[in-house]
């Protein structure tokens, strides 16, 4: 069954839980540090770091020999080896976590965390290393009728149990069962027992196969090999190109945060475009389709926006009358103004 990526309700980073012992008392932030130097002899001692997972592609998932593999999972194995230990994987009950943390079953948490205040009220965490969203997924012959996130507020979800994505349908007040993983999610709808699932935009990226992700690493620090192990993680999400370090805060500002400004000049056309008397729906499909077509245009014949642009203005023409406006409006510099914010906030966090 063919699954459309319909909306995003919610932005955050991703960060790792740590280690076991660093658990439901985190206030005392001299507390955290002793107790995370302690974690680390104790998983020197044992010589494993036992990571807490799920199946959450591109992140973690098990490849066709059953080993636990993926951008997190190879994240973990690399980081176990620079401290001189094995790692163990154990898949976990996501809503189990916690308690999974405390109990020292596992000694971290390497799945794709979303960093909220409960989260970090109760885990001790790294900082963000990506951003990411909950999106809504439904089966394709439907994607016309749910185009905003009023228009999903009646259907039935399927989410992870203790996930942003069941934070994120709680809150907009919809019915939903709870599953033990996203990918048991999904499942959800294609057996047609949900209507629809609120899951990750990374496994939805992975899924359809059309994201974009900035790489940063040092190439003399690994062999050929390594590095197409790396480009074929971050390419299990659509495209990926090794930008340098400094620049990845410009990267959030390009990529990461850029589809919302896109969503939003879609809906604004699209407004527009029902002002003149054209149904929503229709609306939608007419802009969206337009945006899809002139970024692979530009993409396939490696023209300059500009001059694609130049091409579709006809003297004295409508579209030409139109871009005069929105450069008269400020779109050009308003667009540039929200970037350098983006980056700002981003160097803030970072």
């Amino acid at each position: 069954m063919k699954r459309k990526v319909l909306s995003v309700l919610l932005c955050a980073g991703l960060a790792v839980s740590m280690l076991a012992g660093c658990g439901s008392d985190s206030s005392n932030a001299n507390k955290k540090a002793e107790s995370t130097g302690s974690d680390l002899e104790y998983v020197k001692d044992k010589g494993t770091l036992v990571v807490g997972v799920t199946d959450f592609e591109p992140m973690d998932y098990k490849d066709d020999n059953g080993e636990w593999v993926g951008f997190d999972a190879d994240m973990a194995k690399a980081f176990a080896e620079s401290i001189g230990v094995e790692a163990e994987f154990v898949e976990i009950d996501w809503d189990n976590k916690e308690l999974e943390l405390d109990g020292k079953s596992i000694d971290c948490v390497w799945n794709g965390m979303t960093l909220t205040d409960e989260v970090e009220s109760s885990m001790e965490c790294t900082d963000a290393y990506m951003n990411n969203a909950q999106v809504v997924v439904v089966p394709a012959d439907k994607a016309d009728k749910y185009q905003d996130e009023d228009s999903v507020k009646d259907l039935t979800f399927a989410v992870e149990a203790g996930s942003a994505g069941e934070e994120q349908v709680n809150r907009i007040g919809a019915q939903y069962t709870a599953v033990s993983s996203q990918a048991d999610a999904l499942m959800e709808v294609a057996s047609g027992n949900s209507d629809a699932a609120a899951i990750d935009a990374l496994m939805a990226a992975a899924m359809i196969g059309e994201g974009m992700t900035g790489v940063c690493f040092d190439e003399n620090e690994f062999d050929e090999n390594e590095i197409d192990v790396i480009n074929k993680i971050f390419e299990a999400t659509g495209k990926a190109k090794k930008v340098d370090e400094k620049l990845m805060n410009s990267v959030v500002c390009a990529s990461g945060s850029s589809p919302a400004y896109v969503f939003m000049f879609i809906e604004a056309l699209a407004d527009s475009a029902v002002k003149c008397g054209l149904p929503r729906k229709d609306a939608y499909e007419f802009v969206a389709q337009t945006v899809l077509g002139s970024a692979k245009l530009m993409l396939e014949t490696g023209k300059h926006p500009g001059e694609l642009k130049d091409m579709v203005c006809s003297p004295a023409g409508t579209t030409i009358e139109a871009v005069r406006v929105l450069e008269e409006k400020g779109f050009r510099s308003a667009v540039i103004e929200a970037m350098k914010a983006c980056v700002k906030k981003a160097k803030e966090m970072s």
